[in-house]
C-alpha cells in the first residue's frame, strides 16, 4: 500500500535550513487535544501533522529520483512551497509546483516566504527579490511550463521577522493541513502554551539543585565537542579537496571517459553543497575553496551554455576572492584567485557580445595579473596567465575589427606562451595553450589578408597539437582544436581560391566534430565549432555548384543552431551570429537555383 503523506515541502537546497526547520516543525506538532477528531472539510482532525514528505532528502540516490519525487507529491495531500529567491530560480521548485498544479490544483498549495519579497517580479527594478517561483505566480501547461495567465496567489504564511514571525507562520500552515480556523488555533494554542509555561516555572527551583551537579559534566562535554568540531572541520576540508579534484583535475585526466553531463551532476551536487556552505563562517582556506570551486563550476555552466548560471557562480566567486584578497592584499595567490574569476564573468559577456563590458573585465584581471608578475618574474605559471590576459584582450579587439591592436596583443600573448613551455610544470597544459594563441593570431592575420604569415603560424599551432596528441591521442580539447585548425585551413585554402583542398580540409575538421559530438552531445562547445564548420562547407560546395551538398550543409546547421539557442537563448554568438551566417548561406543558396527561403523548412524559432 502506498504511504500517503500529509504535505510535501518543496524547496531549494539553498534553504535547506528552512526546510529542515518546517519539516521539524510541522511532524512534531500536536493540535490541541480539544480539536482533535473534529470535523472538518478535510475530515477529522489528526492527532499528528505527518508524515511530511521533505523533498530529496527522503529518495533513494540515483536516476529514479524523478519518479520518486512525482510518487511522493501524488501520495501528498498538499504542497508546501519555501518561497525566496533561491526557490524562485531552482528549476526542481519551479516543476514540483508545475507537476501539483496539474495534477492536484492550485488550491493546495500553500507558501511560506522565508526571504525576498513575493510578487515583485513585474517590477523589473525589483526582479531579483522575486521569492514566488514562477510556476507558483502564473497558471502552467500541460508540459509544466508556465503560461503567460496569472494564477490566483496561494495562502501565504510570513516567516520572516518583518512578517508573521516562524511560530506564526507555523500555526497558519498548520490550520491549512488540518482544515481549521486560523484563529481558534491560534487562542488554543495560546492556552496550551501558557499552562506549559505554569509548569515550566514550578519545575525551575528543582532545576537549580541539579545545574551544579551538570556542571562537571558539562565541561568533559565540551572537550568533546571541541575535538568533534575539529574533526568535523577536517572531514569538510577533505570532502572540498575531492570535488575540487573531481571538477578540476579530474575533468583534465579523464575527459576521454567523462562525459559532460556526468561531470553536470558532479557540478549539481557541488553546487547544492556550496549553497548550503554559503551559511557557514569560513575562515581564509575555506572561502579560497569556495572560490576555486566557483570558478570552476562557472567554467563547466559555461561550458553547458547555462550563461545565467555561469554568471551567478562567477560573481560569487568573486565576491569570495575580493573578500580575502581585502583579508590579505599582498597574497599572490589570492590576487590570482580573483584574476581568474575576474576573466571567468569577461569570458561570459564576451559570449552573450557584450564587448564593452567584456573588455572592462579583461583589463582587471590583466592589471591583477600584472600586479602578480610583480612578486616574481620567474614563476612560469604566473607568466602564462600574463600571456592569456594578453590574449584575452586582443581577441576582443578582434571582434571590435581592431585588427592591427588585435595582432600587437595576440603576438605577444604567443611569445609569452611559446616562452613558458620550457619552464612548465604541465608540457600539454602549455603546449595546448600555445596553439590557441597561435589560432586567434592566423585568424588575424587571414583577416589583414596575410596569406603566408597566416600559413605559417597555422602549421606551427599543428605541431603544437601534434604533440599534445601524442601525449594522449585521446585528448578531447585537442581534438577539437584539431578540428578548428583543420577549419581556418580550409578558409585559408578558400581565400587562395584553392576550393578542392578546402573542401578536404573542411570535411575533415566535420569528422573529427561529429566523434566528438556523438561522444558527447552536451558539450555546446563542439556544438557551436560543428556549425561554423558545416557553414563553411556550405559555403566551399556552393561555390562548387554542388547545390544538394550546400542544401544538406544548410539544413544541418540550422538544426543544430536551433539546439543551441534552446539550451542558452541570451548567448549571441549563436542567435545572432551563427543565426545570421547560416541565413546569409540559406540566401546565397536560393539565389543559385536551390531551396527557396520560403519553401524550407520551418525552423523552431520562426526564423528570427
Amino acid at each position: 500500500m502506498t504511504k500517503r503523506y500529509k504535505a510535501f515541502i518543496s524547496y531549494s537546497w539553498a534553504d535547506k535550513s528552512h526546510g529542515d526547520w518546517l519539516h521539524r516543525a510541522l511532524e512534531t506538532y500536536r493540535p490541541p487535544k480539544a480539536l482533535i477528531g473534529t470535523e472538518t472539510p478535510l475530515g477529522p482532525v489528526p492527532e499528528r501533522l505527518s508524515p511530511i514528505f521533505k523533498d530529496r532528502e527522503e529518495t533513494a540516490a540515483g536516476h529514479g529520483v524523478g519518479a520518486a519525487i512525482e510518487a511522493a507529491m501524488a501520495a501528498s495531500d498538499f504542497l508546501v512551497v519555501i518561497c525566496s529567491p533561491n526557490a524562485a530560480a531552482s528549476k526542481w521548485v519551479n516543476h514540483e509546483i508545475a507537476w501539483f498544479k496539474r495534477h492536484k490544483g492550485n488550491d493546495k498549495i500553500l507558501a511560506i516566504v522565508a526571504a525576498g519579497e513575493p510578487g515583485v517580479s513585474l517590477n523589473p527594478a525589483k526582479s531579483g527579490e522575486e521569492c514566488f517561483p514562477k510556476t507558483l505566480l502564473y497558471e502552467v501547461d500541460e508540459n509544466l511550463q508556465p503560461t503567460d495567465v496569472l494564477a490566483d496567489p496561494p495562502l501565504a504564511a510570513d516567516a520572516r521577522k518583518e512578517g508573521d514571525g516562524k511560530r506564526a507562520a507555523k500555526l497558519k500552515i498548520a490550520a491549512a493541513l488540518l482544515g481549521v480556523g486560523l484563529d481558534e488555533l491560534v487562542k488554543r494554542d495560546e492556552r496550551r502554551r501558557a499552562k506549559q509555561r505554569r509548569m515550566i516555572m514550578g519545575g525551575l527551583g528543582g532545576v537549580a539543585a541539579v545545574m551544579t551537579a551538570l556542571a562537571g559534566v558539562a565541561l568533559h562535554q565540551r572537550n568533546v565537542a571541541r575535538d568533534a568540531l575539529a574533526q568535523a572541520e577536517m572531514q569538510r576540508t577533505q570532502a572540498e579537496g575531492v570535488i575540487e579534484y573531481m571538477i578540476g583535475d579530474l575533468t583534465q585526466k579523464l575527459q576521454e571517459d567523462v562525459q559532460l553531463k556526468v561531470l553536470a551532476d558532479i557540478a549539481e551536487r557541488a553546487r547544492e553543497y556550496y549553497a548550503i556552505q554559503m551559511t557557514i563562517d569560513m575562515d581564509d582556506d575555506a572561502l579560497g575553496r569556495r572560490a576555486r570551486m566557483l570558478d570552476l563550476l562557472g567554467d563547466l555552466e559555461n561550458d553547458f551554455g547555462n550563461s545565467e548560471t555561469a554568471t551567478e557562480l562567477f560573481q560569487q566567486s568573486i565576491d569570495a576572492s575580493r573578500e580575502l584578497l581585502r583579508r590579505d592584499p599582498q597574497n599572490p595567490n589570492r590576487i590570482l584567485e580573483l584574476a581568474q574569476a575576474v576573466r571567468g564573468l569577461g569570458n561570459i559577456a564576451f559570449r552573450t557580445d557584450d564587448l564593452p563590458f567584456a573588455e572592462a573585465k579583461m583589463r582587471e584581471s590583466l592589471e591583477l595579473i600584472e600586479r602578480l608578475v610583480e612578486f616574481d618574474e620567474t614563476n612560469a605559471e604566473w607568466r602564462s596567465e600574463l600571456g592569456t590576459a594578453f590574449a584575452n584582450i586582443g581577441i576582443i579587439q578582434f571582434r571590435n575589427n581592431k585588427l592591427g591592436e588585435a595582432s600587437v596583443n595576440i603576438q605577444r600573448a604567443a611569445e609569452i606562451k611559446r616562452a613558458a613551455i620550457d619552464d612548465a610544470h604541465d608540457e600539454r597544459q602549455a603546449r595546448y595553450d600555445l596553439s590557441v594563441m597561435l589560432a586567434w593570431l592566423a585568424k588575424t592575420q587571414i583577416e589583414k589578408g596575410e596569406v603566408g604569415d597566416a600559413t605559417v603560424t597555422l602549421i606551427k599551432e599543428s605541431e603544437q597539437l601534434d604533440n599534445v596528441l601524442s601525449m594522449n591521442p585521446k585528448d578531447l580539447f585537442a581534438l577539437r582544436r584539431q578540428a578548428l585548425n583543420f577549419h581556418s585551413h580550409a578558409e585559408l585554402f578558400i581565400f587562395q581560391g584553392e576550393l578542392e583542398e578546402g573542401h578536404r580540409q573542411a570535411l575533415a575538421a566535420i569528422s573529427n566534430l561529429d566523434q566528438l559530438v556523438e561522444r558527447d552531445g552536451a558539450d555546446t562547445q563542439n556544438l557551436s565549432a560543428l556549425v561554423q564548420t558545416q557553414i563553411l562547407l556550405g559555403d566551399i560546395t556552393l561555390r562548387l555548384s554542388d547545390i544538394a551538398m550546400a542544401q544538406k550543409a544548410s539544413s544541418t546547421a540550422n538544426q543544430l543552431i536551433d539546439s543551441l539557442v534552446e539550451i542558452d537563448p541570451a548567448r549571441t554568438e549563436w542567435s545572432v551570429d551563427l543565426r545570421g551566417e547560416a541565413d546569409d548561406l540559406a540566401e546565397r543558396i536560393a539565389a543559385a537555383g536551390g531551396l527557396s527561403a520560403a519553401s524550407a523548412p520551418p525552423r523552431e524559432d520562426g526564423g528570427r
